[in-house]
């Protein structure tokens, strides 16, 4: 049983790589928390703009590492090697705390003994301007792998996880360069670790040019990989059924696809194949995830469609 009490440290990493935008107000975010035991590890991960001179000046109230530039999942491991914490939360230098987000998850961890816990939250644009709230879907603490592999509903901001958990998988797999967040609450759910979520806002998560993937088709093969190395580890513990088999093959076969798909469209392929390689797309999820007579009908009906 987790007690809470205010004497545990709670360590927050935010990895920062040019981030001088908005890291400030990140910072800010989690020094204006209810729960005060906080450490706040930034890692800068060799920004080249301004991030440093702003950082320098949180130096009283922050652990400040520095490291080349290694990517995001490094930034994180190497902060969380460094804290002191029993529970670690996770920030991204763009995205902000509400004020009691750790208060509210630590009693949530504290009444229902979890190893992990993530949020409800909202997404705001570059002007903190309000877009939409995004919940989660209804959970079992005992059954919460089963709902993940319909789809990773969590966002990484919201996560707080034990430290020993996190040590025993060895972090971040630093050679994923996308999905690496999935990777990893997977592979912490197949421990058995329980998992649960606060039914309120409590991130603000940021919408801005600066945060999309700049390499997308690079984006999309590592989620494609990600699936299907989960799959391959639930086949070698028999934990398949054919639900779960069908929906890992199907999303990683409609990534590929989409992957495709999103090629033609940057490389300026007529409307007509862009919209061939859409319907087959859907053809295919619907094949993987009901039978080949339904799926190869639908397929003959839309050929059909666009050829005339």
């Amino acid at each position: 049983m987790v007690e809470l009490n205010k004497d545990m440290i709670i360590s927050v990493v935010i990895p920062v790589f040019n981030g001088e935008h908005f890291i400030a107000s990140a910072i800010e975010s989690v020094l204006a928390q209810t729960y005060k035991n906080v450490e706040i590890i930034v890692v800068n991960d060799g920004s080249t703009d301004g991030t440093e001179e702003i950082l320098k000046g949180y130096q009283d109230k922050i652990t400040l590492l520095f490291q080349k530039n290694a990517g995001q999942s490094s930034a994180r491991n190497y902060g969380i090697k460094k804290a002191k914490g029993q529970f670690i939360a996770l920030l991204d230098a763009d995205d902000l705390f509400v004020s009691n987000k750790l208060v509210k998850q630590m009693d949530l961890i504290s009444k229902n003994n979890l190893e992990i816990c993530c949020s409800e939250f909202e997404t705001i644009v570059e002007n903190d301007a309000f877009i939409r709230n995004v919940s989660v879907p209804a959970l079992d603490m005992n059954q919460a792998l089963d709902k993940f592999l319909e789809g990773n509903f969590i966002c990484t901001s919201t996560m707080i996880f034990k430290k020993d958990l996190f040590e025993k998988l060895e972090g971040f797999d630093v050679n994923l360069q996308g999905a690496e967040d999935g990777d990893l609450w997977f592979r912490m759910l197949t421990t058995g670790a329980r998992l649960g979520c606060v039914r309120e806002n409590l991130l603000k998560y940021r919408l801005h040019s600066g945060n999309y993937s700049k390499n997308f088709f690079k984006m999309m093969q590592f989620r494609n990989k990600v699936h299907l190395r989960q799959y391959e580890y639930l086949k070698s513990k028999n934990m398949l059924n054919g639900k779960v088999s069908n929906q890992l093959l199907a999303d990683s076969f409609a990534k590929q696809l989409s992957f495709e798909a999103a090629k033609f469209v940057l490389l300026d392929i007529p409307t007509q194949q862009r919209t061939l390689m859409n319907n087959i797309n859907l053809i295919l999820y619907t094949f993987l995830c009901t039978n080949l007579g339904k799926g190869f009908l639908l397929f003959l009906k839309r050929i059909k469609a666009l050829l005339n």
